[in-house]
């Protein structure tokens, strides 16, 4: 679990210790976030679409009109659930390979290194995720590129629209271009590593929510997770058989401790660390 790398094997999701400890492990729940509430402006901000046409003349009121549709069925529709993932492009510094071992995510998602990483099994909640979301929409999943970027999602052929209906064109134009869409982002951001799944549905709601079950496999704690916490920590993974190691730093090289591992006799007692 925490030795040789398999890339498609993990994911690990960072949070605050508040958000884990009253949401997400009591629930037992992920909530999936509205795509315009990411802290990427190129996904939270206002897309523009270009418009040509060839037969029907389109006015000013039309072409708001487009805009407005658009931006309301890819933006406010769409949910999005991020995960950071192992990757093996890191081996100059093999430590980096981890997804939970990247300070920056600790620092910006994980409550400056005071919150937790989950890791969960990624087969198991594809499953999860496919079970509960499948019939609320359509479901893409993947890694996201950097660094690449088409300008073929932001255009819009009036005739075709016409002929088709916006129903019918924005999910062929989402089904075309959801790589460019949703899994794209600048250069800037590619040490997240980032392996996500999005929802495009017909709902306008803000939030959803997806129970992992067991497909929760192990808590890491922060190097600087508050220890008043850790008698909760340890009833949960206790009662769901979860692994729990906490971030080490040792002359600058991150790297993990066990605290409580219940395949191991050893470790049957929640081990202090702190």
């Amino acid at each position: 679990m925490f030795g040789k790398v398999d890339p498609d094997k993990y994911l690990y999701h960072f949070t605050s210790y508040t958000t884990a400890l009253e949401y997400i492990l009591p629930q037992r729940t992920l909530r999936i976030n509205s795509y315009s509430n990411m802290n990427d402006p190129r996904e939270s901000k206002k897309w523009n679409f270009n418009v040509s046409y060839s037969r029907d003349k389109l006015d000013y009121i039309g072409f708001n009109e487009i805009q407005e549709k658009f931006h309301s069925n890819l933006k406010m529709k769409t949910k999005v659930l991020c995960f950071t993932k192992d990757n093996l492009d890191f081996n100059e510094m093999e430590f980096m390979t981890r997804g939970y071992l990247h300070p920056r995510m600790w620092a910006q998602y994980g409550g400056n290194h005071k919150g937790l990483c989950l890791m969960f099994d990624k087969s198991k909640l594809a499953k999860i995720i496919d079970d509960n979301l499948s019939p609320k929409g359509d479901i893409y999943q993947g890694a996201v590129r950097y660094g690449k970027f088409s300008i073929n999602p932001f255009h819009v052929d009036y005739d075709e629209l016409k002929s088709l209906g916006y129903e019918k064109f924005i999910k062929k134009q989402v089904k075309e271009n959801y790589q460019e869409l949703y899994f794209e982002k600048m250069l800037d951001w590619k040490d997240e590593c980032e392996y996500r799944w999005v929802l495009v549905s017909d709902e306008n709601s803000e939030f959803e929510y997806v129970h992992y079950k067991d497909s929760l496999v192990a808590i890491i704690l922060g190097v600087d997770f508050p220890p008043v916490y850790e008698t909760i920590i340890e009833s949960y993974s206790k009662k769901f058989k979860i692994n729990v190691v906490r971030m080490y730093w040792n002359n600058g090289q991150p790297s993990v401790l066990p605290v409580y591992m219940f395949e191991n006799e050893e470790l049957t007692d929640f081990k202090k660390v702190f």
